[in-house]
């Protein structure tokens, strides 16, 4: 894990995965290492950041509001972790 001022950077050998916090919005924004090609999109939960400037790596945005946007985010985020 590697904190810096815009976002929090987790990796394995590189990043796998880059968090911003936004607490106003209660939300987290999870970037991931992933082709975004091969992710089903849902809307309010996931897109395609690819041509989007944001801070951090990954072309894959997840949006994290609840639990249970997390438990749904889960096996997305071990592809990641696993290189994927």
């Amino acid at each position: 894990m590697k904190e810096l001022k815009q976002y929090t950077a987790f990796k394995r050998i590189e990043n796998f995965t880059c968090l911003q916090i936004y607490p106003q919005a209660r939300s987290i924004a999870d970037y991931l290492r992933l082709d975004p090609s091969t992710v089903e999109h849902a809307e309010n939960f996931s897109r395609d950041v690819t041509n989007i400037g944001h801070h951090g790596t990954g072309d894959l945005e997840i949006l994290l509001r609840s639990m249970a946007d997390f438990e749904k985010a889960r096996p997305l985020l071990r592809r990641a972790y696993e290189g994927g």
